[in-house]
């Protein structure tokens, strides 16, 4: 066999060779892709499996939660049913049995109570189980012709109306009017801040309330003979200190501050500036601490022995922007029934500065009510300078 036979020969069989391989890795790619997919339609279909069992659980789960609401719905209603049919039947029962003694004949003269009376009877005792107002009205009644009655109008004693003495000092008759000597002038315009030229509101002739603005104006208290100044504030110093006289109370405008202790103090230095040359009595905006203070003065046995809701009308009146805080006015309610054993001129007030929870539940303990509203006020006040 000569040389290039051999080669050709060799190299068929070469060729042979490379294609059964090529075959035997096309068959087995195939194998490989159909096994792959395999394997993803398989997993694919678990994972299906999966969800539609999950969906099948809380559809489940609904159903449960459904059907127990359902069952509480139904045993609701089942306990309403029978809780009406009762309410019926005890309905149906007091009318059959209140109708059976109203029928009842009995004779008056034979000591037994009449048809009348027993339905009268019968009307209230019923009125009363349901909390009525007929049985209030029949209590009002009785009291009327008894001659009680629960707001009674006070009425001092002999020590009372004389100022008293000893531990009944501090009480005393309310006035109903201002003393001669102390009646301020009446000015027609009304009272604002002393800013744009306005001064202090005159509450009694030589009783003064101001703010702040009016204590720093020693021009203005020189001219209108203030020889006293009470400071109810704890941010301003006294502004002239040895020239005027001085009360300082360290207090503040707040909810929960007691004023009280400082009453007595405040009015026995008014008192002296009154019979003095004047007074002033300020806070920073003359509202609410002042107008506290000269409220207690105004009450008090050293003052014009008002009551509290003629003062407050009064001072009102002459000082528009007057407004004790809510806690300042409970301390002044207090202060009234002090000096009056108990008795208090705002039981029967409608007012909304006297309408507070606390002077509501203090109302409640009122011994006697003060009579109030005779004292006569003017409008105005302010000094324009």
């Amino acid at each position: 066999m000569t040389a290039s036979s051999k080669y050709d020969s060799s190299r068929s069989s070469r060729s042979q060779n490379n294609g059964s391989r090529r075959g035997s890795a096309i068959i087995l790619q195939a194998a490989l892709s159909k096994n792959l997919k395999k394997v993803k339609s398989d997993r694919a279909l678990k994972e299906k499996e999966k969800k539609a069992s999950q969906r099948r659980g809380s559809a489940i789960l609904i159903q449960k939660a459904l059907k127990k609401n359902i069952e509480k719905k139904r045993e609701s209603n089942k306990q309403e049913k029978k809780r009406r049919d009762s309410a019926v039947l005890i309905a149906q029962f007091v009318k059959k049995n209140s109708g059976r003694q109203l029928n009842k004949k009995q004779s008056s003269r034979s000591g037994k109570v009449s048809p009348t009376n027993y339905a009268r009877q019968a009307a209230k005792a019923d009125s009363k189980r349901r909390g009525s107002a007929l049985v209030i009205q029949q209590a009002w009644k009785q009291k009327k012709l008894s001659g009680k009655s629960d707001s009674a109008m006070f009425v001092p004693t002999a020590s009372q109306r004389s100022g008293g003495s000893g531990d009944e000092a501090k009480k005393f008759y309310p006035s109903s009017s201002i003393s001669a000597e102390n009646m301020p002038p009446k000015v027609s315009n009304g009272c604002m801040s002393a800013a744009g030229g306005q001064g202090p509101s005159q509450i009694l002739k030589k009783l003064w309330l101001g703010n702040r603005e009016d204590s720093m104006n020693l021009k203005l208290l020189k001219s209108l003979g203030i020889t006293h100044v009470l400071n109810a504030t704890a941010q301003l110093d006294n502004c002239f200190e040895g020239q005027l006289k001085y009360l300082k109370i360290n207090v503040k405008d707040k909810e929960g501050v007691h004023l009280e202790g400082y009453f007595d103090k405040c009015t026995e230095f008014i008192a002296e500036g009154v019979r003095g040359g004047g007074v002033l009595v300020h806070c920073i905006a003359g509202a609410s601490r002042s107008v506290t203070f000269v409220l207690a003065y105004l009450m008090s046995s050293k003052g014009e022995r008002l009551a509290l809701r003629d003062a407050f009308n009064f001072v009102k009146a002459r000082r528009t922007c007057a407004h004790p805080n809510a806690s300042f006015c409970v301390q002044l309610a207090k202060y009234e029934q002090e000096l009056h054993s108990g008795g208090s001129s705002i039981t029967k007030a409608k007012e909304k500065i006297w309408s507070s929870y606390e002077l509501n539940t203090l109302k409640k303990g009122v011994k006697n009510h003060i009579p109030s509203g005779k004292l006569k006020t003017d409008t105005g006040g302010c000094v324009i300078m």
